[in-house]
């Protein structure tokens, strides 16, 4: 566990040695998110898999969708938490910050641990829902997803974000904190 929290405290540390704003360890009603990275050209919400297990193979056409672990104990799938938490925060733009209501958020779930298991089934639901899944750390099992370095390079080359924005981008953060209504 201290591994993990070094390899997510040392992606901040490069974030914030580049000027870009960033919360950690925050809610989005009820979905968590690790690291939030805001840069002038959108928000970067980045998630930890699930914690209960070390594999996962998603199945996203159960209904709801689920990642059974090694043991068969499913957990909701946190592809839809991605999503729910993105549409809460666009939402809460569009209804309380018209200035930010254009304001791209992009959801990545980055894989410090584990394994996950059929990578190519999820492609296409990636895909169209404009959702990544990256690999970075120990879970080098899964070299079918993408490493996270280009990711964190990207984000680290953009501009970043003025105050207006981070603090519109706080203040949201903590509305949507106080309650489990992400919609």
């Amino acid at each position: 566990a201290a591994t993990r929290f070094d390899l997510w405290e040392a992606l901040v540390k490069q974030f914030e040695a580049k000027h870009i704003f960033v919360l950690r360890r925050m809610k989005i009603g009820s979905h968590p998110v690790n690291t939030i990275a805001v840069t002038q050209d959108g928000l970067f919400l980045m998630f930890e898999p699930p914690e209960n297990g070390t594999v996962w193979t998603p199945d996203e056409q159960a209904v709801p969708p689920v990642w059974r672990s090694e043991n068969g104990a499913a957990v909701p799938s946190p592809l839809s938490a991605m999503m729910e938490a993105r549409d809460a925060l666009r939402g809460y733009f569009a209804r309380h910050s018209p200035q930010m209501a254009d304001t791209s958020v992009y959801c990545c779930m980055i894989f410090d641990y584990g394994e996950l298991k059929n990578v190519p089934d999820l492609m296409p639901i990636l895909e169209s829902q404009d959702l990544s899944v990256l690999r970075m750390g120990d879970a080098f099992k899964t070299q079918s997803l993408p490493d996270s370095g280009a990711l964190i390079e990207y984000v680290k080359s953009l501009p970043p974000s003025s105050q207006e924005t981070n603090d519109a981008v706080a203040v949201a953060i903590l509305d949507l904190m106080e309650t489990d209504d992400t919609v």
